[in-house]
């Protein structure tokens, strides 16, 4: 057990709430993916679980409005190399794939909270990053080894409405912000498609991604409107 140690993934230029030095939400480390549309904050709070948590954000407006069903996520692994470099032939990531529903007509409070977080990953993705990966689901799903939604930390907030349907175009939507808030437990899963982290890891470099999407389908079928792909990035495990 690390109940003494406490790291986080935290960017190599350090951004963030508070301090930014991940030692817990208030002070959570930020690797901005896509500028000014979705920042991952990362914290391990010195004391607690010995796991990873933090929160996926995702920030629009009217003129970046979805359709009513978001998807949103990252993939992580562990770098060699740098961010520049970065080939489809090396170790597979780890992904945290994230649907939520947005109407602004709903207000239960459940509802304002829930997002369905997917253990995914992906055995490489393109050296240069051009549309939405193709995940899959990892072989062991229990929840212990899964990402973990925290409904006390996550947030659809300021939801409104944007464009209305016509015969031919679904309706839009948008939110000031839809925060996810996870947690994943260090050592986990299957490890050739799951994070390990542990104290041996500090220091060592990560690649990091990120993307969105959304569907006028419930399903998450159909034509995807707007998706958008960041650059690979690249953070450090650090006490």
């Amino acid at each position: 057990m690390l109940k003494t140690f406490t790291a986080a993934l935290v960017p190599i230029t350090v951004l963030g709430r508070g301090t930014g030095d991940g030692s817990n939400n208030d002070n959570a480390a930020e690797i901005d993916l896509i500028p000014g549309v979705l920042k991952l904050f990362t914290y391990n709070q010195k004391g607690e679980k010995d796991e990873l948590a933090g929160g996926l954000q995702y920030t629009a407006t009217a003129t970046t409005a979805y359709n009513m069903y978001v998807e949103y996520g990252f993939c992580m692994r562990p770098s060699t190399v740098a961010p520049a470099a970065v080939t489809a032939a090396a170790t597979p990531w780890d992904c945290m794939q994230t649907r939520t529903t947005v109407d602004p007509a709903n207000k239960d409070a459940v509802f304002a909270t829930t997002f369905d977080l997917q253990d995914r990953w992906i055995a490489a993705a393109p050296t240069i990053l051009t549309a939405v990966p193709v995940t899959s689901a990892d072989s062991d799903l229990a929840a212990t080894l899964s990402w973990k939604s925290d409904p006390k930390l996550s947030l659809k907030t300021a939801c409104v409405n944007g464009t209305a349907a016509t015969a031919t175009v679904a309706a839009t939507y948008w939110c000031s912000s839809l925060n996810a808030q996870f947690s994943k437990s260090w050592v986990n899963g299957t490890s050739s498609q799951d994070l390990q982290l542990a104290a041996d890891k500090v220091g060592l470099n990560y690649d990091v991604f990120g993307w969105t999407t959304s569907y006028s389908k419930a399903d998450y079928t159909g034509t995807a409107l707007k998706p958008t792909v960041s650059s690979v990035k690249q953070t450090k495990v650090v006490y």
